[in-house]
């Protein structure tokens, strides 16, 4: 029995796991980065993604990211700057290789807000007559530990039941850690959390409020401190955005020699698992002159515990002044699957227009069928998925590709690492354009 992976290497690469099973590494197929042909809706954001600020929903598996790459690929063919922007490391490292082989002369086509905001920051401090010190971005261990001195050392006002004992806990240092992230990725200072901490009763926001001061307090804190210059992660896009917007008029006084690092098309994907500082950033750069084009679907929305904001899309457009379109059709999933989908994200609040709950599948998509099973982890279900294909191979000795659809799952389900299977279907598939993969998702084979 053998694993066939996709990866792109050169030639085909064989060895043995715990001497039972052997893996060959082979290169993706010809064309493997082509875009599949867009549909109706798809087109039309696509063509008013070239002259204007765009922003569209879709339900999962109706090419939003494929709608990206397009507007990618249009913008760098025609001359002009691109940058796509994905909430995380781990779906921009999806997006990469494709859109490293659409525009092969762009450094990094892919980047996260926190990593083009960094890029903005560290550009400002280096690219001068007298360069400065490098960025560096406090998180983890070190955020802890900051917050440990400040936390002996700032006589703060903290309510009677939150003592020195629980002060000194980690679990409690954990907690301001996360409180102070979140009002820092809502771009609320010091006076403003400790404004919302009396305003709403919340005396430990005042308290927490008198340890934010500490942490701005300092010309440490200034974009133009000589030395090692220290951001957290999550006002690092704040001080971007502010950066962008002083940098006409303030660049050639502080002796910037580099142009403002900002692209003539941003495109962000997966808009949903965002933050409010990514608004503040796509604001900078709507007032530098980019055009913005958004894709988002708040069904989907799984990055809430960290500041994520679902429906930010809605902030977008009213500040951009443009109406939220809709992609249409789902591709590449079931009948079966994509009811389940409907069912799930019924139950879900939903603000604005509701009509991507209602889109369909392709005329020709298999009814399919839904096998429940109940993982109690990510490694669970993995076995599970791995048991599945297993059984299925002895009985039909078929070869299969694993189609991996972002439809409405469970948030751990979206974690690195983890996979949700939607759709099997034979090696290599029914021929025509409809079974083509609409957005960008890894291919898996398993043969004999």
């Amino acid at each position: 029995m053998a694993i066939i992976c996709a990866a792109d290497v050169g030639g085909v690469c064989e060895y043995c796991v715990m001497s039972e099973i052997k893996v060959r590494l082979r290169r993706r197929p010809e064309g493997w980065w082509r875009l599949p042909e867009l549909n109706a809706e798809q087109h039309a954001v696509v063509v008013a993604a070239r002259s204007g600020d765009v922003i569209a929903r879709g339900a999962p598996s109706s090419g939003r990211s494929t709608c990206a790459l397009v507007v990618f690929e249009q913008a760098v063919s025609a001359g002009t700057s691109a940058l796509i922007l994905a909430p995380d490391r781990t779906r921009a490292d999806v997006l990469t290789p494709r859109a490293q082989a659409l525009g092969p002369a762009v450094v990094r086509p892919v980047r996260t807000p926190a990593s083009f905001a960094y890029q903005v920051v560290a550009t400002w401090r280096t690219q001068r007559e007298v360069p400065l010190e490098g960025v560096e971005l406090v998180t983890g261990a070190a955020q802890d530990q900051a917050l440990a001195e400040l936390l002996a050392g700032v006589d703060a006002p903290w309510p009677e039941e939150i003592g020195e004992q629980m002060r000194a806990m980690p679990a409690f240092r954990a907690e301001l850690r996360n409180l102070v992230a979140r009002a820092g990725e809502a771009g609320m200072g010091a006076a403003s959390l400790s404004e919302a901490g009396a305003r709403f009763g919340h005396p430990e926001w005042v308290g927490a409020g008198a340890i934010v001061a500490a942490l701005e307090e300092g010309p440490e804190h200034s974009p133009e401190y000589p030395q090692t210059l220290r951001v957290d992660l999550s006002r690092i896009q704040s001080l971007a955005a502010e950066l962008i917007g002083t940098w006409q008029g303030c660049a050639e006084e502080r002796g910037v020699q580099a142009p403002c690092p900002v692209p003539d098309v941003v495109i962000v994907d997966d808009l949903q698992d965002c933050t409010p500082s990514t608004l503040t950033l796509l604001g900078a750069c709507r007032d530098a002159g980019a055009r913005i084009i958004a894709f988002s679907d708040s069904d989907v929305a799984v990055a809430g515990y960290r500041g994520g904001e679902p429906h930010l899309d809605r902030r977008l457009a009213s500040a951009l002044g443009v109406q939220i379109a809709e992609l249409g059709q789902v591709y590449d999933t079931s009948r079966a699957v994509r009811e389940l989908a409907r069912q799930a994200c019924a139950r879900i609040a939903q603000s604005g227009s509701p009509a991507r709950r209602g889109a369909q599948v392709a005329d020709d998509a298999p009814e399919g069928a839904l096998v429940t099973h109940l993982g109690a982890t990510p490694s669970q279900m993995g076995a599970l998925i791995a048991r599945a294909l297993r059984s299925r191979h002895c009985m039909t000795a078929s070869i299969f590709r694993i189609r991996l659809s972002s439809c409405a799952v469970p948030p751990w389900s979206r974690k690195p690492g983890v996979t949700w299977l939607a759709a099997a279907s034979p090696w290599p598939g029914a021929a025509g354009p409809s079974t083509l993969p609409r957005s960008p998702r890894p291919a898996f084979s398993w043969t004999s």
